[in-house]
């Protein structure tokens, strides 16, 4: 199995090797990749279906009867292809859909369990392309050279890496995917070079609290890995952060907590600016930056 995106279709799909005679071919799924933005594809095999998946969404199923996994070569193609690549993995199981969400934005350690190859592409210069799992699975670079890559993966702590999410260029103008509460948007879509991946503690509740003029403070907390220098708008659903039902009637009245470190102290990063969809409040232009952020309340709503 190969997989690529053909030109001639424009669709993602995988060409079919090593099943015997005349069973050969290419298979397409109605999806394709966006030329000159980084985007993250993966597939799994197993019982002669082939899934493929484009930033963490199945795109579709292929059958195939008797295909093998051939992972001699990444990036080889009988016809002149142009492009990066970067944090390939190989694992000897097949990945869930919630596996492959989870591990979409984030460096792994090499120590996975069912990772059998691991190309983080970090090593600057030379020819070798270096197996960082533990196996020690090297490849050698034929006709390719090595470039900086802005590939939208970030650092997050262990209990901070509940739904990993990014901001990037991919999401343009559109609100980024909620990690459990908290989303994203800019008004002009960023350069490749700026993004921030962000997760959190998986902490659903809230606190009383005299802090900063406060009467209640989130106990979820979401850490960010910025690369790059940009604001956003920052948005916060109460009642997937604190599981509490409440009418908020003031915007001003919650404020946005920033620490650079866990055990740091909180300081106000901004006052909220408008409410929406009810317990929806949005923190207008921040900029953003590596640490941790939570939403608290100068009253008991939160």
């Amino acid at each position: 199995l190969r997989l690529g995106q053909w030109n001639s279709t424009n669709k993602l799909g995988v060409t079919k090797y090593s099943c015997g005679s005349g069973c050969g071919g290419d298979y397409k799924v109605n999806s394709s990749t966006t030329i000159g933005i980084w985007e993250h594809v993966a597939w799994t095999y197993q019982n002669n279906v082939v899934t493929i998946y484009k930033n963490g969404i199945s795109q579709g199923t292929l059958n195939l009867t008797g295909a093998q996994l051939m992972w001699k070569y990444i990036g080889k193609n009988i016809r002149s292809v142009y492009g990066e690549v970067d944090e390939i993995r190989f694992w000897d199981d097949k990945r869930t859909a919630t596996e492959i969400k989870d591990n979409m934005f984030k460096e792994l350690s090499g120590t996975e369990s069912n990772l059998i190859a691991y190309y983080k592409m970090t090593d600057q210069s030379g020819s070798t392309v270096t197996d960082n799992s533990s196996n020690n699975n090297n490849g050698i670079i034929t006709g390719a050279t090595w470039v900086t890559s802005n590939a939208q993966i970030g650092s997050i702590n262990n209990s901070y890496q509940t739904n990993i999410e990014a901001l990037w260029e991919k999401t343009g103008t559109s609100d980024s995917e909620l990690s459990d509460g908290l989303s994203m948007n800019v008004s002009v879509t960023l350069a490749e070079a700026s993004f921030v991946v962000y997760g959190n503690n998986g902490t659903q509740s809230s606190s009383s609290t005299s802090i900063l003029g406060l009467a209640k403070l989130s106990d979820r907390v979401w850490q960010f890995d910025e690369t790059g220098t940009f604001s956003a708008d920052i948005k916060i659903d109460i009642s997937l952060a604190t599981n509490a039902s409440v009418t908020p009637s003031t915007a001003s009245n919650y404020k946005l907590l920033y620490k650079s470190c866990s055990m740091c102290d909180y300081s106000i990063e901004a006052s909220g600016s408008s409410i929406s969809n009810t317990d929806n409040i949005t923190f207008s232009s921040v900029a953003i930056k590596d640490g941790f952020y939570s939403i608290g309340s100068t009253d008991n709503n939160l």
